[in-house]
């Protein structure tokens, strides 16, 4: 049991890194093809180029209980959306520029009222997401006790050069088989916690109050 485990966890990591790095910059079919069940790539632009100006209406969008990758291409710019991938939604991307300047924000906290599990900006429930060079951000601050800025409940979600910000309980690795790769992520208390079997490589950790690398 646990060699078939660690095995098909292994074949897992290598189909991510096969799938990041097949999906670049393929061009956008149209919107109409969307539900046919071809691979599509959904454009999110605040400037109102792409076919989304919210991630949230991108997210809407994408087919349900799809079998097909669906790649959400987030331009640069700051989000301010709170977002759930719903288990309705399996194998979706979302594809920044670059995690210094593709943000989604939120501020929920503990502090003002919200529960840990709910209070994340970003809330993953879908299987087989994956997301590259993005931020997921908690801007609430430390005087506001948790904070969520990423929380994943995902069977084989991955994350490629990402960043996660915020202070305590930053991320949430809740539940399922979990890959990090080459990921900032940084927090104050318990800023990496959660049940899940997650795997972080080549991934920097560090302390927001003394800003010091920790792992």
């Amino acid at each position: 049991m646990a060699t078939s485990f660690h095995s098909g966890f292994l074949i897992f990591v290598l189909a991510i890194f096969i799938l990041v790095q097949m999906t670049t910059t393929s061009s956008t079919a149209t919107l109409a093809s969307m539900h046919s069940g071809a691979l599509e790539t959904l454009i999110v632009a605040q400037d109102g180029s792409g076919n989304f100006t919210k991630i949230g209406d991108a997210i809407s969008f994408a087919p349900n209980n799809s079998n097909y990758r669906t790649i959400i291409k987030v331009k640069a710019g700051i989000y301010y959306e709170y977002l759930e991938i719903p288990e309705n939604k399996p194998n979706l991307m979302l594809y920044g520029e670059g995690s210094n300047v593709t943000e989604i924000r939120g501020n929920r906290s503990v502090g003002d009222g919200w529960k840990t599990l709910y209070s994340a900006t970003v809330a993953v429930l879908g299987k087989g997401f994956i997301a590259r060079y993005i931020s997921f951000i908690n801007t609430a601050g430390a005087s506001k006790n948790q904070a969520v800025a990423l929380r994943v409940d995902a069977q084989m979600a991955a994350f490629y050069r990402c960043a996660i910000d915020g202070y305590q309980d930053t991320l949430y690795a809740r539940l399922g088989l979990q890959f990090y790769r080459e990921c900032d992520i940084s927090g104050t208390v318990d800023f990496i916690f959660g049940d899940a079997t997650a795997v972080f490589q080549m991934c920097n950790i560090y302390g927001q109050v003394t800003g010091i690398r920790t792992v």
